[in-house]
């Protein structure tokens, strides 16, 4: 009788054991998968002169992904008025990108309270 009493006793530590391993191993699969796209060292924001004026680029590790040459959100080619504007919204963009999005919409409504001139 002793002996069953230690054979359940083993399968039920065995059994959370194995348990444990495998929630473990499922935690750092997400966490890779998570940090893949949202950790800063992946992102980079490059502006560059356009038509008289700025737009920016987007590289996630290391690769173009966006390249905007005229302010978005609004009809027609316009580029940003100075680096800094450019520089403002290609960092917004970012931390839409950061938060899921992949190619993240700006709205007049971002532009205006980046205070974008456009």
């Amino acid at each position: 009788m002793m002996t069953n009493t230690n054979n359940f006793w083993d399968g039920i530590i065995l059994l959370t054991v194995f348990i444990c391993m495998l929630s473990c191993h499922v935690k750092r699969e997400k966490t890779i998968q998570e940090t893949d796209l949202k950790t800063d060292p992946l992102y980079s924001v490059e502006t560059f002169e356009n038509d008289g004026g700025w737009g920016y680029k987007i590289e996630v590790a290391g690769k173009a992904k966006i390249k905007q040459s005229y302010i978005p959100g609004i009809s027609g080619n316009t580029p940003f008025d100075s680096e800094t504007d450019a520089r403002r919204v290609g960092e917004f963009v970012v931390e839409k990108m950061k938060k899921g999005k992949y190619l993240p919409p700006v709205t007049k409504h971002d532009l205006d309270s980046l205070m974008i001139v456009y």
